[in-house]
């Protein structure tokens, strides 16, 4: 990563931190003449030898290993502005680190052209494209915790005005399912909904609210209002991905299955009872802008 840093940046330089208690006055007198530091934390992931993380490797507290969110909170108390690059292969416990960053990138395990990537979205040649695909939650006492959990229990659900953790100041997710930033801005809305069949059709539109060209990842969840059988709170049905230029509108179309959003009957059948369904637009599972609710006919699947 140092190296592909240096490619674009040839007057960064390097203090390698890692052995250092945290709260060591060497740690200020290391970024004592800087205006930014770029962290890079992370687990050691590989099938032999000492590693933390990998398959068949798991721990009772997912956190980072050592002394490392320490260390983010000593640069930060230094009075430095941190970006840290979080390489891991899953969801860690990272609200301490994420309060101490300016910024945060969760890099997965990238393989050989890991370096290049993170520093080309570092410097903004490239922009951040992925979404995370799980939950990450601010506290072990979370756990389980998904986007889909069942409509009236949870941490987010349209029918409970009271929920959450009594001990905790904020019971969402530090990165909900789909979250991710890029560097621009998007505003998105459904401009129709109708039942064809046995699909629905959304119609929407998508606009660059920023000043630069960037992605969006339209995501499209729905939610079963009238089913019998506890249906999840959100389900993701669909979404895609829209490249566009500052201040530039463009017309998205999802044509989604009815079969999609079928489960097992109480008989034994699986399918989908007559009734409303509400889709929900958004940016993320938890940033969702705009939602429409139809009545689906009943679907019996053979």
């Amino acid at each position: 990563m140092l190296d592909a840093i240096r490619a674009i940046d040839p007057g960064v330089r390097h203090r390698a931190l890692g052995s250092l208690t945290a709260g060591s006055p060497a740690i200020d007198a290391a970024v004592i003449d800087v205006d930014v530091v770029i962290a890079v934390v992370g687990e050691r992931t590989g099938w032999v030898g000492n590693h933390t993380a990998g398959e068949g490797r798991t721990t009772a507290d997912p956190v980072l290993p050592g002394n490392q969110p320490e260390l983010i909170q000593a640069l930060h108390a230094a009075g430095k502005r941190v970006v840290t690059v979080v390489v891991s292969g899953r969801p860690l416990l990272l609200e301490a680190v994420h309060d101490a960053s300016a910024a945060m990138l969760l890099a997965a395990l990238l393989g050989p052209v890991a370096g290049t990537v993170i520093a080309d979205i570092l410097y903004g040649v490239s922009e951040p494209g992925g979404r995370t695909p799980s939950t990450f939650p601010r506290h072990l006492g979370q756990l389980p915790m998904y986007h889909g959990h069942p409509v009236g229990s949870g941490y987010d659900h349209p029918t409970m005005p009271r929920h959450g953790y009594v001990d905790l100041r904020d019971s969402s997710p530090l990165y909900p399912f789909g979250h991710g930033l890029t560097y621009t801005s998007f505003a998105t809305s459904i401009e129709g909904v109708r039942v064809e069949g046995d699909h629905v059709r959304i119609l929407a539109t998508v606009t660059n609210t920023g000043q630069r060209a960037g992605t969006a990842v339209v995501q499209l969840y729905a939610r079963d209002e009238a089913a019998t059988i506890v249906r999840p709170v959100r389900q993701l049905v669909d979404f895609a991905r829209s490249h566009l230029a500052a201040d530039a509108t463009a017309s998205l179309e999802f044509l989604v299955p009815l079969s999609r959003l079928a489960y097992t009957w109480p008989d034994g059948q699986r399918g989908l009872e007559a009734g409303d369904v509400t889709f929900l637009l958004g940016l993320s599972s938890a940033d969702i802008r705009d939602e429409a609710t139809v009545e689906v006919p009943t679907l019996v699947l053979t």
